[in-house]
């Protein structure tokens, strides 16, 4: 009986319906799922509406006045942005929304609601007075948009769109369209200066930038141990803000992908100092509409002490392509062959060379370093590996940025520990 047993068993294993007797049991080994790795990657700023703070506005207005709550503001979204679109996007509707927040901090009524009457809009002074949310002067402008009432939110947000639009389109930027066409003279009603409404514009645009979510520049990130020890300024993005230096959106792409793409291989090695002998919006305008120009920079460095970001650091900018009998300083850069700007960071001042005096702001100054302190520390680099634009093209370009700019920048470096 046995042996017909193990016989049976012996024909079973053969047909496979039992394991073989040397094979062994298979263990079953749970091996649990590798844990999620959690990535928190910041909400972008929506395309279809301003982004704003809650809560008080930090910022105080031309004469220091308390200027209310960014709520104010946030109701009228997207009113703001698709008037500002209606009429081509010229400029960031940010703009447009601070310009309210001087006005009347965000107020079309006195009630401070939504809806009112007409006998409750804002007013202002003047003959005929200035009325509303952006205190426009009906009686003037109030046919600027046909089919626009003047006397309610909606009408105001497309009224003004319009006119700062034309206006900065007219005048070259939007500081100078305040001062000469928005805002012209001391008010004597407010008593504000243009200066002091540029000023406060300025500051609130960089109240609400400072909470949105911050898009990185590149994925260098700074070694441990290792932090800036200048103050971080205002930083706009020509991306966003082409509007506030008189350019469109098509422009500042144009001068954004003037560049060589991911360097052609190449990586930031040098930081080339430049100046612009004129203004940002003059600079970026020629370089959008100059017959034949063909130039952009990493950055610029405005004379508020603020700075712009145009080519975002993977590319390499056309800003000193021109080698013509360089100097020692250059030797380095240029033995890395090809074009220098594929190895170059490249920051263009605002305003004249410093050849006898530095000619920098106090502001321009501190902006500079923290952005050649911030370019050292993320890309390893020395402080003999900033140089001029004059120790590359002494032909042309010998006093840019001016000796005493150049000996001041590096001078403040040193002071704060690079070598």
């Amino acid at each position: 009986m046995t042996a017909i047993i193990d016989a049976l068993i012996a024909l079973f294993r053969a047909l496979g319906f039992l394991p073989k007797e040397d094979a062994p049991t298979p263990t079953t080994t749970t091996t649990p799922p590798p844990s999620p790795t959690t990535t928190t990657t910041p909400p972008p700023v929506p395309a279809d509406r301003i982004l704003f703070p809650r809560g008080p506005i930090k910022t105080r207005g031309p004469k220091g006045q308390d200027l209310g709550n960014w709520d104010n503001l946030a109701r009228w979204e997207p009113q703001i942005t698709n008037a500002v679109k209606e009429f081509g996007n010229a400029y960031g509707p940010l703009l447009l929304a601070c310009f309210s927040v001087v006005e009347t901090g965000g107020n079309h009524y006195t009630t401070g609601k939504m809806t009112g009457t007409p006998s409750q809009v804002v007013k202002g002074g003047g003959n005929p007075p200035s009325l509303g949310l952006l205190q426009i002067v009906c009686g003037y402008h109030g046919n600027a948009v046909p089919g626009a009432d003047c006397m309610t939110p909606e009408g105001q947000w497309r009224i003004g769109a319009k006119l700062l639009t034309q206006w900065i389109r007219e005048q070259g930027n939007w500081e100078a369209a305040l001062a000469n066409r928005w805002h012209p003279g001391t008010d004597p009603g407010s008593g504000y200066t243009p200066q002091a409404y540029i000023e406060t514009v300025r500051k609130l645009i960089a109240e609400v930038k400072a909470t949105w979510p911050q898009t990185p520049t590149t994925t260098t990130t700074p070694p441990p141990g290792k932090g800036n020890p200048f103050t971080k300024p205002i930083i706009y993005d020509l991306r966003n803000d082409f509007g506030m230096y008189g350019i469109s959106s098509a422009e500042a792409s144009k001068i954004i992908n003037s560049r060589f793409e991911n360097r052609d291989g190449a990586a930031p090695r040098y930081i080339v100092n430049h100046i612009q002998d004129g203004t940002t919006p003059g600079s970026l305008q020629w370089w959008a509409r100059g017959a034949g120009v063909q130039a952009s920079s990493t950055v610029m460095a405005n004379r508020d002490g603020s700075i712009l970001r145009i080519v975002p650091e993977q590319h390499g900018p056309w800003t000193n392509g021109d080698t013509c009998n360089p100097t020692p300083k250059s030797a380095g850069l240029l033995a890395l062959g090809g074009n220098p700007n594929r190895w170059s960071l490249t920051l263009e001042a605002e305003g004249k060379p410093g050849v006898s005096a530095v000619s920098y702001t106090e502001a321009q100054l501190r902006a500079i370093c923290w952005q050649f302190a911030d370019w050292m520390i993320r890309y390893n680099l020395p402080l003999a590996n900033v140089i001029s634009h004059a120790s590359i093209n002494t032909c042309s370009r010998s006093q840019c940025p001016g000796e005493q700019n150049m000996l001041r920048v590096l001078d403040e470096l040193k002071r704060a520990g690079f070598a």
